[in-house]
């Protein structure tokens, strides 16, 4: 499962074409059939694996900028600006931001949803649809006919 992704990139590079597009796309189609050949204690695996891998990541992410902190502070002190005006500036921008989260949250939730165009609503009706034979799409056809 894991070689597919380098299989859809070497494929497409043979054929001189994108492989990041051909592994996205690769991906976004297996994606949308993991529930037929991956059973629920395949996916509850693979999500914790998933959220293991995510977690030592951001852990490897705050090493390096904690290692890189003493010279942060040192490029601040020869510039002449001060520790607490820098961690007053970094605050303020945090405040910021989390207001605008807080604020874009309640806007979505308040306003009116947004009409959906013909092709938007063809492709979310087939997004979750596995096949074009499946009950959901003969019922939806059925109901066009009648």
């Amino acid at each position: 499962m894991f070689s597919l992704p380098l299989l859809h990139y070497w494929v497409a590079e043979q054929l001189h074409s994108s492989g990041v597009w051909a592994v996205v796309a690769g991906d976004l189609s297996l994606s949308t059939k993991r529930v037929v050949f991956l059973n629920s204690t395949s996916r509850i695996k693979t999500y914790s694996v998933w959220e293991s891998f995510v977690f030592i990541l951001n852990d490897i992410v705050f090493l390096i900028m904690g290692l890189e902190a003493p010279e942060v502070v040192g490029g601040l002190r020869l510039e002449g600006i001060s520790l607490s005006t820098t961690i007053g500036y970094r605050v303020l921008v945090t405040a910021i931001l989390i207001c605008a989260q807080m604020i874009s949250s309640y806007v979505v939730m308040i306003a009116p949803p947004a009409p959906k165009s013909d092709i938007h609503q063809f492709c979310s009706h087939f997004a979750y649809t596995p096949g074009a034979g499946t009950y959901p799409t003969l019922v939806h056809h059925q109901r066009q006919i009648i």
